[in-house]
């Protein structure tokens, strides 16, 4: 389905590709003289520049290998850790340094050299002659070029002394100078170590430990033993507060009796008699073992009576009755003057074991309460000297952390200064150097070895290829449209408008491309002759033009203004606009065409809002004998009356005649060239057909086009305000 922003653009069908082995074969059958003119001119420019250019004929080469970071048989130190980059463009400066050029010319051996006592400054002569390339990677290579090669061979030697002893010298030089200033900076680290620990040791004899691990565990004992003392502190005064509030109500003489003791009798304070009460009284009457022997006998005398009163009828009371009645009378009576003589007994009892109760507990709480101050005074006492004793411990464990964070950092630095050194000496006992001869003084071979035959051959083909790219373009000029006058000026059509190429959303070229739309649309509208421009067919001399893209595209910016467009897929050969906009293939306008479906009824809408769609449908010989009849004029006028504006996309004008049969019917026609592959002969011949049929040619809207305009339009886009609304842009009847 199309997208329901009627600004998305549909996609160019033509496209120009890159140019075939067929093309090529194509250029040199019909330009065989120019092709070999283009070749003796390219022999001749390498032979100019091999006879007339005094260049040197060898080239030598010596190959150094820079390693990424400097060998290490330990961890990196320090210098291995500079940025490679920086460290390769030190080596390129090195080669040509005074000195090292200096030491090369000391050679006695180089000093012999014919091309060395010839030149007025040998010194500056070398260094323009040597020629130093790192391409990038690991390699160094210096190469120099002369008429020479033993020469060039003995230069190059020298210098591969010269430069691995200065390279030698100044990695080692600088960890020499480096271990010194190390060492020293350890010594002023070891002196300020002495001093902290000095310190540690004057704290050490106030704490009665050195260690910290002895000091932090003497403090947490004492921490501990303050803990527990204060906690101990804390339960004494608990326990005395309840002892003295214990006491306090014991002796108040109003005070309420406290139930107490085993027997439930109560307890009273000095001075009052002690209460006890009836329930007491009864518990110890229950626990009597003669009184519940006489509370048995009457329960048993009671069962008699029940059991005798049952032989006989209510109401009698024979002498048995009255017996048994006798008997539990006398059995309670018995225990009931049983029970009055013992309660006395046991109430001045209970009385008294009350009273011995309280005595003793009123002793035992005087003697708790004075026991608990005393305990008290000790407990606080102790709990005061070890908060001291914490303070001061504290004071000293602050400074001695302070001493060892110190001491800590110092030996941390150290260490690393250490290590460092450590590892220094060791590279320069037996680390491999970071510089080494990769490859010995050679003569370059090839092309790149004499700077005579490179010149040559690239003057040969720097000849043949501007030749054989001028006659490409030149034969591509004349034989495809590259310019919307290409077209225009040779068949003196106009130009309706120009469109950009589709290309993706994000980098502002469909904007660009909306905008060409909609100003063609403007151009096709307004700039014609016919004033009632309402069916407008787009055509194309072959595939592959644009002329789809462009159908769509025209159909949507009508839409985009607010008309009611309908987009007709006139291809009824190679249909396609069921794919695009979704949907079946017919009904469509085949169908209509034989009558089997309305005009109007066939129609579909889309996505976008105020366009149509009408399919091709299914191609039949009697649709082709519909269109070459009054078919398709009955219909276009159904159409016409149904929308604003109808936009037709037929077939190739050159392959199919149906589009002469549409476009002879038309308001209008718009002839699609795409640029560089559209053909000016062919488009010509498209044109002429058209004029045959006598249709009513508008215009040429060329495709693909590159021009400085659309970039500014896509910079004007990018600063220009919030978009009006869907229709904003013209009107419903745009002309």
């Amino acid at each position: 389905m199309v997208p329901t922003s009627s600004e998305v653009p549909m996609p160019v069908t033509g496209k120009r590709g890159g140019m075939s082995a067929r093309a090529v074969l194509h250029i040199v059958k019909r330009r065989p003289l120019t092709l070999c003119s283009v070749f003796l001119l390219a022999l001749a420019a390498g032979a100019a520049a091999w006879c007339l250019l005094a260049l040197p004929k060898t080239s030598v080469a010596v190959a150094f290998h820079i390693s990424t970071q400097a060998p290490a048989l330990l961890d990196a130190t320090s210098e291995s850790r500079i940025d490679f980059g920086s460290y390769r463009q030190a080596q390129i400066a090195l080669v040509k340094r005074r000195q090292t050029l200096a030491a090369v010319l000391s050679s006695p051996a180089v000093q012999q050299l014919g091309v060395i006592q010839k030149q007025p400054n040998p010194q500056d002569w070398l260094s323009d002659a040597l020629k130093v390339d790192t391409k990038g990677g690991e390699l160094m290579v210096v190469s120099i070029e002369g008429d020479n090669p033993e020469e060039l061979f003995t230069i190059l030697e020298a210098l591969c002394r010269a430069y691995l002893a200065e390279v030698d010298e100044r990695d080692n030089g600088t960890r020499r100078r480096r271990i010194d200033k190390l060492e020293a900076t350890n010594r002023s680290y070891r002196a300020d170590l002495k001093t902290n620990y000095d310190r540690i040791d004057a704290i050490a004899v106030s704490l009665g430990a050195k260690d910290g691990e002895t000091q932090a565990l003497n403090d947490s004992l004492l921490r501990d033993d303050l803990r527990n003392a204060t906690r101990e502190l804390s339960v004494v005064r608990d326990q005395l507060q309840r002892a003295e509030l214990d006491l306090r109500a014991a002796e108040t003489p109003n005070a309420a009796p406290e139930a107490g003791g085993k027997g439930g009798a109560g307890t009273a304070p000095p001075g009052r008699e002690a209460v006890v009460s009836p329930a007491q009284i009864d518990e110890e009457l229950r626990q009597d073992a003669d009184l519940r022997e006489l509370e048995a006998r009457v329960v048993q005398a009671q069962l008699t009576l029940n059991a005798t009163k049952a032989l006989f009828n209510p109401g009698e009371r024979p002498l048995a009755v009255a017996k048994a009645e006798e008997e539990l009378a006398a059995a309670q009576q018995k225990r009931d003057k049983y029970r009055d003589e013992l309660r006395p007994r046991l109430e001045s009892a209970v009385r008294k074991q009350a009273e011995q109760r309280e005595r003793a507990r009123m002793a035992g709480l005087r003697d708790a309460v004075a026991g608990l101050k005393k305990q008290e005074a000790l407990v606080k006492t102790k709990v005061l000297d070890l908060r001291e004793e914490v303070v001061k411990s504290n004071d000293y464990r602050v400074e001695i952390a302070k001493i060892r964070s110190e001491i800590a950092q110092t030996e941390k630095v150290m260490t690393r200064i250490a290590d460092e050194a450590n590892s220094i000496k060791i590279e320069l006992g037996g680390a491999p150097p970071r510089v080494s001869l990769a490859e010995e003084p050679h003569v370059v071979p090839g092309l790149g070895g004499s700077r005579r035959k490179k010149f040559a051959v690239a003057a040969v083909l720097g000849v043949l290829f501007v030749g054989f790219a001028g006659v490409v373009l030149w034969e591509q000029r004349t034989a495809r449209v590259t310019h919307p006058d290409d077209v225009t000026v040779a068949l003196g059509v106009r130009l309706i408008g120009a469109v950009p190429p589709a290309g993706p959303a994000q980098d502002g070229t469909h904007a660009v491309l909306v905008e060409a739309i909609d100003a063609t649309r403007t151009m096709l509208l307004s700039g014609g002759p016919d004033s009632d421009l309402r069916v407008v067919v787009v055509a194309s001399a072959i595939a592959g033009e644009g002329k789809t893209s462009l159908s769509g595209h025209l159909a949507i910016s009508l839409a985009r203004a607010g008309s009611r467009t309908l987009l007709i897929d006139g291809d009824l050969r190679a249909p396609t606009a069921q794919r695009v906009f979704g949907g079946p293939l017919a009904p469509g306008l085949c169908e209509v065409l034989r009558g089997e479906i309305g005009a109007v009824a066939a129609v579909r809408p889309t996505d976008v809002p105020g366009l149509s769609v009408l399919t091709a449908g299914e191609w039949t010989l009697v649709t082709r004998q519909a269109l070459v009849g009054n078919g398709w004029r009955a219909v276009k006028e159904q159409l016409r009356a149904a929308f604003d504006f109808v936009v037709v996309d037929t077939s190739p004008l050159l392959l199919v005649s149906d589009a002469l049969l549409l476009a002879r019917e038309a308001d209008g026609v718009v002839v699609s060239v795409l640029m560089g592959v559209s053909q000016v002969a062919l488009t010509e011949e498209a044109v002429s057909r058209l004029q045959t049929v006598r249709a009513k040619l508008t215009g040429v809207i060329a495709n693909g086009v590159r021009s400085a305009a659309h970039e500014y339009t896509r910079a004007y886009r990018a600063h220009e305000s919030p978009a009006l609304p869907v229709g904003g842009a013209g009107g419903p009847h745009e002309r």
